[in-house]
């Protein structure tokens, strides 16, 4: 806290202060004494009006003193500042306004937006600069930018963009913003501020630490601090995550309540030509699922759509994503143990939702563009290339070959063991399985018995291997000695290591009914979730929504549309074979077309992080380093002072009319 004088140059006229005492003193000068007969009459009036007079004339002594010391002041032109080390009284400011522009800002307080009350304050702060003063406004965005490149005085212009901007869908990526204001205001010459105006949304600066910078003057203005009430979309999902051609698809929709009351929404869902709605009560501070249930009548990627009847705040009431619907799914089996390939061919020949291929020992190396791998006598070929196949999520039944390592038949990162080697061994009496995981998906067709016993085979081949050779892995069925006889590794897709032989000679569970109804079971409840090819893309708002088409085509070939049919613009973006639209579209669903034939989608959804619209406290906002105004003019105050001199000439005028009262009721008494 401090006080400076504008006009500190005419201080010789503080001097007047002093007159009013001058006069006073110069009042009480003794009269001459002149002898009268009697003047004891006189003396007692004296005596008894002097305990009158005495206090009248401190109080007018007082009152004129003040009056004279109020008229200095105004002249002085004090100028009060409650933080001293944010005056700038006689330096060039330097200022760049950071304005949060993410899409918890559109929410309405009162007559406007939380943005719109944000551009006002920074005008606000922006007016209290002169012209030998900088500036520059940062939108706080998911890519902030700024309006200049660098400081610039054109304030005029400044406050013109922010009467013209828009608030954005997006979420802000806050330390780039912090940052990018920083540089502005690296090379700046005299005081140096930065103001960032937000309504300080708790999810999103509750972890976010501004490390102070030395020489730098950092204020916060809180905006729409009061708690708002919010229910949102957050999340749509459906199982299995690629259906086949008329199964059942359940498609779940989260509903969050962003406030302490329980609340009621109706919610819809769009998947085709389907129209359907439910009611969902969420209680306070949680969430409540919609689940509908769907069958598409044709393969193909279908988008859906999920939507709640819209509040106040309807940017996050709808929500996209889309189905991949297959006609079957395509097998590849690589038939180096014929007996086991034979097997499994037969029973997925019997299946009318598999569509197998054999393939060779040289195809390992390739594309492999297929739903599910089955390796049969495996021998740990193209071990580098089957694992990236499995990071892209398609699932791989492998049987491996004598000699290969467990660390290999895993396709693990590791290097293989070679002390450790796989080997074949047969034995005299039969081994029976047990099923180690009872509750787990692949078993839950047998759970009620009627679909008989999975594990009631009988096994004289098998490959000897420790019982904790594969690390990582749930071991699923074991042999009666606990030797693994069908673990599975997940890594985004999943690995099923098969020591069960399907060999007539050693073993007669092929020829067991429960078989198929096992082996199906097996490669449906581990869906792959893609197949190596992406079917749709999901973006966040404010990205290009991007496709990769995988092969060089013309740009005059590809074509993106929006949900109504119309095109949008689009370039090449991150080499040859990926195109990208030319600037971020909105919250929507979109579709790629190569020569007119639709190839996949892209869908903008709302960020999640931006539905709860709680604010953090003042005493939260207020970091190290940092001040909290009240406002834009609350800004300006700090910065450039209070002015002092209207309050003072007020005093004054109220002094000289208190001492004119003081005179007529002296007179009177």
């Amino acid at each position: 806290m401090s006080i400076l004088f504008s006009n500190a140059v005419i201080w010789p006229v503080a001097a007047l202060v002093a007159v009013p005492l001058l006069l006073h003193l110069f009042a009480r000068t003794k009269p001459p004494v002149y002898s009268f007969s009697s003047v004891e009459f006189i003396l007692r009036i004296i005596r008894s009006t002097l305990r009158m007079k005495r206090p009248q004339d401190w109080l007018l002594l007082a009152l004129r003193t003040l009056l004279f010391t109020s008229l200095v002041l105004v002249f002085l032109r004090p100028l009060f500042f409650s933080q001293r080390r944010l005056a700038g009284m006689f330096q060039a400011k330097n200022v760049v306004v950071i304005v949060d522009a993410t899409a918890s800002m559109s929410y309405v307080d009162g007559a406007q937006t939380r943005f719109a009350a944000a551009c006002a304050e920074a005008s606000e702060i922006m007016a209290g600069l002169s012209n030998r003063d900088t500036a520059n406004v940062v939108w706080l965005s998911s890519a902030p930018r700024a309006v200049f490149p660098e400081m610039g005085a054109n304030i005029a212009y400044l406050r013109d963009s922010l009467r013209r901007a828009s608030v954005t869908s997006e979420a802000g990526n806050i330390q780039e913003a912090f940052d990018l204001a920083v540089r502005l205001l690296s090379e700046a010459e005299g005081k140096r501020e930065l103001c960032i105006i937000s309504d300080f949304q708790k999810t999103a600066w509750e972890d976010v630490s501004l490390t102070p910078i030395e020489g730098l003057d950092i204020v916060k203005v809180p905006v729409g601090t009061a708690t708002a009430a919010n229910a949102a979309l957050t999340d749509i999902q459906f199982r299995p995550a690629r259906p086949l051609l008329g199964e059942e698809v359940t498609i779940f929709c989260d509903v969050h309540n962003y406030s302490a009351q329980p609340c009621g929404r109706t919610l819809f869902l769009e998947a085709g030509e389907s129209r359907r709605s439910q009611q969902v009560v969420v209680p306070p501070w949680s969430k409540a699922t919609g689940v509908f249930r769907h069958t598409f009548k044709s393969p193909g990627t279908f988008t859906i759509s999920a939507a709640l009847d819209e509040d106040v705040f309807p940017g996050d009431d709808r929500r996209w994503t889309c189905v991949p619907v297959l006609e079957f799914m395509r097998t590849g089996i690589l038939a180096s143990d014929t007996q086991t390939a034979g097997a499994w061919r037969r029973a997925l020949d019997a299946l009318g939702w598999a569509r197998t291929e054999t393939i060779s020992r040289a195809d390992l190396d390739g594309d492999l563009p297929y739903d599910i791998l089955m390796l049969a006598g495996w021998d740990g070929a193209s071990r580098q290339n089957l694992r990236e196949k499995l990071l892209q999520g398609a699932t791989i039944v492998c049987s491996p070959a004598g000699g290969v390592s467990p660390g290999d038949a895993t396709l693990s990162r590791r290097q293989a063991d070679v002390g450790a080697l796989l080997r074949h061994e047969q034995s005299s009496e039969p081994h029976s399985v047990k099923i180690v995981r009872p509750d787990d998906r692949i078993f839950q067709l047998f759970a009620d018995g009627d679909f008989g016993d999975p594990s009631r085979g009988l096994f004289r081949e098998r490959l000897h291997l420790a019982r904790n050779a594969l690390s990582g892995a749930d071991v699923l069925m074991a042999f009666d000695d606990g030797v693994p006889a069908l673990a599975r590794l997940e890594q985004n897709g999943s690995l099923y290591f098969w020591n069960l032989a399907l060999d007539p000679e050693f073993s007669n569970w092929a020829s067991h009914v429960e078989f198929l109804p096992f082996l199906a079971e097996l490669l449906l409840g581990s869906r792959p979730s893609a197949n190596g090819h992406v079917v749709y893309t999901e973006h966040l708002p404010g990205e290009p929504v991007a496709w990769n088409v995988g092969r060089t085509v013309l740009t005059s070939d590809m074509q993106l549309r929006d949900r109504i049919g119309q095109a949008l613009p689009i370039r090449r973006g991150g080499g040859s074979l990926r195109f990208a639209s030319s600037i971020p579209p909105p919250l929507g669903s979109y579709e790629w077309l190569y020569r007119g034939q639709y190839i996949g989608c892209s869908v903008v959804n709302f960020p999640t992080i931006e539905s709860d619209l709680r604010p953090m406290d003042r005493e939260q906002v207020k970091t190290a380093g940092s001040v909290v105004a009240a406002g834009g003019s609350k800004v300006r105050h700090l910065r450039d002072g209070v002015k002092l001199w209207p309050y003072f000439l007020a005093l004054a005028l109220c002094l000289g009319l208190l001492e004119g009262l003081a005179l007529i009721w002296i007179e009177r008494t």
